[in-house]
């Protein structure tokens, strides 16, 4: 057990920086008071509500967007909260039955919407918000104040809406609203994704360029409207969409017209964010960031983080968003002293504690960022290694999957921590350093980071890191994971701070030559307990979730460099207890959030080693039939990722739904949407069947 002496002593002896570092670990004060959260009480609705269905706003262009207007019955203007995204006008009355008028608009080339959508997040969608806000505000039934709500999609195009600066735009609640296209989800650290070529990226098609083919008619009912998907499909720009993610590799203009990170300088409106730890990729590190520029100006804002996956969903102590975001639109929109501006700023929840608490500021003040350094014998300790002899490993593709990636999306379950795999499938083929087993709790909220030396065999390599908890019993289980490309080893594209983003040119790495990686591992609040040991693991694959690397690999971690004992370290930052009590954090948690079984009704999920092809895949299917007016529609979604186990590493991913549409008296419709790609990148095709099917 790590034992050293009390904190004072350490602190008047001249030990060295090292004895405070390791001092700092085991120590933990006594917990200072923290209240439960206060609930948030139920806002009851005050208003009757009247809706307009299609009511078509015009565009600067003469494009018009089709809209659903939920308004309060009662004569006279209201402020206006607005929700944009192509994803449909599901109509949600929450707002309007409690004084505000709510627009939900459609984009481009979607629903009733005039034009094509021609990609994801470009200037012309965020323009088109931007007109939609302006609109919203001179209309006769508005006070000229306008708020942007939105979860996801709608998030991020609030974000980008915002910092065009519309004159009425008043405030912003988002959830999910990721600032970093680059380094957040499609390259973290340089390196490729997964997600955007899987269920998450090749299904969300279907949610926008290509929806239908079931629409809102002029009273509000859906239609089915065979011709207008026709037409979708025929004049968006779905087969172009995801060349220009997969070519450009390197963070330039492309990304830039798409991200936050670009537009901080003129994004300055009263915020409200919710993060969530286990959304896919690194999204959820954006928060923090947009956090920071926020408060360097002096804007009003509130950060929430919970243990939740992107969109706020999760099995258990997830927050009313809704009802969250209504203290925020009265604060700002009807200048109701919600006493929400003297509250603290940050709130999160420190999991495995389970325990909601409020901070003044991100990154905490009173962290102690504790140094490791890695031995050579698989030791992590404050100390210098006694072993400074190096270690090597082979790269294997298929290394990554007890991480997941899709655990937090389909049937999740939180108990204690998250349910996910022990990752001891995965250390035994990757290079681990392990601490002493901690003599008392540790609490890690931040950032933590690893700086190491490595070479290679390889002129390009990829390596992943992640930070496990060790149970008494062995187990391994996933706190936090961050990664880098070597190309990219100059850049850091995963910053903890907005000022530390750098973009370097990319460069091969020399063959047994020592290179230095920095690398950054996702924000995460997470509570060590006593008896357990911190354990980080070194690989140079997290598959699924990354795409391989097509180059066989020996690589070697050295823990000394001529003499130099400590040249691979890990940064943790260490929280202590606050020295006061902390104010105790107002929230609208959800009820409904008693650990629950998997539901028999996901996705079948499954990981397959084929000898016979020497190939590993990760399979997933998922069935499902709704009614449609006329008929039903019956909708397979099939994916696959394969990877071969020979150099030279090759995957495949293919992504299919089917569509069967059947009515009585008609032929039956079958559309196929497929998204198969492979080194050359990604190709989509469409594939329309009328006729009778077996």
């Amino acid at each position: 057990m790590l034992r050293l002496a009390p904190l004072e002593p350490c602190l008047r002896i001249a030990a060295g920086v090292t004895a405070v570092l390791a001092q700092l670990l085991s120590w933990a004060p006594p917990a200072a008071a923290q209240s439960a959260p206060v609930p948030l009480p139920p806002a009851p609705a005050t208003h009757e509500v009247t809706i307009d269905h299609e009511v078509l706003i015009p565009m600067r262009d003469g494009t018009r967007l089709g809209a659903t207007i939920v308004r309060p019955r009662a004569p006279g203007r209201y402020p206006v909260v607005v929700r944009y995204e192509p994803y449909g006008r599901t109509v949600m009355t929450y707002f309007a039955e409690r004084g505000y008028v709510t627009v939900l608009a459609e984009g481009r080339g979607t629903g009733s919407s005039g034009g094509i959508m021609a990609d994801y997040f470009d200037a012309i969608s965020f323009r088109d918000g931007y007109d939609v806000v302006e609109w919203a505000a001179a209309q006769p039934w508005s006070t000229g104040k306008v708020g942007l709500w939105g979860i996801s999609y709608g998030a991020i195009n609030a974000t980008r809406i915002a910092a065009l600066r519309p004159p009425h735009l008043a405030a912003v609640a988002v959830n999910s609203s990721y600032a970093n296209f680059f380094g957040d989800h499609f390259f973290p650290g340089g390196v490729r994704s997964n997600h955007p070529y899987v269920w998450h990226g090749g299904g969300n098609m279907l949610s926008t360029m290509l929806r239908g083919p079931v629409y809102p008619g002029a009273d509000g009912q859906p239609v089915l409207d065979l011709e207008r998907w026709r037409q979708r499909i025929r004049d968006n720009k779905w087969e172009g969409y995801y060349t220009p993610q997969w070519t450009h590799d390197q963070y330039d203009a492309y990304w830039e017209e798409k991200d936050l990170r670009s537009k901080y300088a003129t994004y300055e409106v009263p915020t409200l964010q919710v993060g969530n730890y286990f959304d896919h990729a690194r999204n959820h590190d954006e928060a923090y960031l947009t956090y920071q520029v926020l408060k360097a100006k002096g804007i009003p804002q509130q950060l929430i983080v919970g243990p939740w996956t992107h969109g706020g969903g999760g099995p258990a102590h997830t927050i009313d968003f809704p009802r969250t975001a209504l203290v925020w639109f009265d604060q700002f929109l009807r200048g109701i002293d919600t006493g929400i501006t003297r509250e603290p700023p940050v709130t999160l929840f420190v999991m495995r504690q389970n325990m909601w608490r409020t901070e003044d500021t991100w990154p905490i003040a009173r962290t102690v960022p504790t140094t490791f350094q890695l031995g050579g014998d698989g030791t992590l300790a404050t100390a210098p290694p006694r072993d400074t002899s190096s270690r090597r490993f082979v790269y294997r593709p298929w290394v990554g999957s007890a991480a997941g990636p899709y655990g937090t999306w389909f049937n999740a379950q939180y108990d204690e921590y998250l349910v996910l795999p022990d990752q001891r499938a995965d250390e035994g083929e990757s290079l681990t350093f392990t601490t002493d087993p901690l003599s008392a709790d540790v609490e890690s909220t931040g950032m933590p980071e690893i700086s190491f030396l490595a070479t290679s065999t390889a002129t390009n390599t990829d390596f992943s890191i992640k930070l496990s908890d060790v149970f008494p019993d062995g187990r391994s289980a996933l706190v936090t994971r961050g990664w880098i490309n070597s190309a990219h080893r100059e850049s850091n594209v995963n910053p903890r701070t907005p000022g530390e983003w750098r973009v370097a040119p990319t460069s091969a790495i020399t063959p047994g030559v020592a290179a230095r990686y920095r690398v950054t591992l996702q924000n995460v609040s997470y509570r060590f307990r006593k008896g357990h040991r911190l354990r980080v693991t070194i690989a140079s694959s997290d598959w699924p979730s990354n795409w391989p690397n097509p180059l066989p690999a020996t690589n070697t971690v050295h823990v000394a460099q001529g003499g130099t004992i400590g040249v691979s370290t890990f940064t943790l930052p260490v929280v202590p207890a606050s020295p006061t009590p902390r104010p105790a954090p107002r929230l609208a948690l959800r009820t409904s959030d008693a650990p629950r079984a998997p539901s028999p009704n996901g996705p079948r999920i499954q990981i397959v080693h084929d000898l016979s092809t020497s190939t590993v895949s990760y399979q997933s299917d998922r069935r499902s039939e709704r009614a449609v007016p006329g008929g039903t529609m019956e909708q397979v979604e099939v994916w696959r990722v394969d990877v071969t186990k020979a150099p030279p590493y090759r995957q495949v991913i293919d992504y299919a739904n089917t569509q069967t549409l059947r009515r009585p008296g008609f032929p039956d419709l079958r559309v196929t949407w497929r998204v198969r790609t492979d080194s050359a990148g990604p190709k989509a095709t469409v594939e329309w069947f009328e006729r009778p099917i077996p």
